[in-house]
């Protein structure tokens, strides 16, 4: 955990940022780096995602560790602009030899269907700003 925090202060420094104490507060820094931006936003999706999996998995068993990375993939790529459509191949670890059997393919399955049931509700609670503002809405600030 603190070598990813000082791999992404080590990014934030030489990204050419200034301002007060930008690496105070991560969140609101005062320029655009995406690959800093894009590690930001896995991270709170991923965070919502185990939130909300805690939530609704508080009554019942709790899911199989594939089905928790399917369900958190899919609120980070909804996060970075997905439409929330299942992706047609699951993620690299699943491709491997071992993954080529009825176990990995019932893993691969268990992805699937977290992947399927994070997707719509990461885009209900995606909001409308979730996006870059290209200036064309009508919309007046408060």
């Amino acid at each position: 955990m603190h070598g990813r925090l000082a791999i992404a202060l080590l990014l934030l420094i030489s990204s050419g940022c200034s301002g007060p104490c930008p690496w105070l507060r991560l969140p609101h820094v005062c320029c655009y780096n995406r690959t800093l931006d894009d590690a930001l936003a896995c991270k709170v999706a991923r965070d919502v995602a185990r939130e909300h999996l805690a939530r609704r998995c508080a009554r019942t068993s709790w899911p199989s560790q594939d089905y928790q990375a399917g369900y958190a993939q899919a609120y980070q790529d909804v996060a970075l602009g997905s439409s929330g459509e299942t992706p047609l191949l699951p993620p690299e670890p699943y491709w491997n030899s071992c993954a080529r059997t009825e176990t990995g393919h019932c893993r691969a399955d268990d992805w699937f269907a977290g992947y399927a049931d994070g997707a719509p509700i990461a885009l209900s609670c995606r909001g409308t700003f979730n996006r870059v503002h290209t200036g064309e809405s009508s919309q007046t600030c408060p």
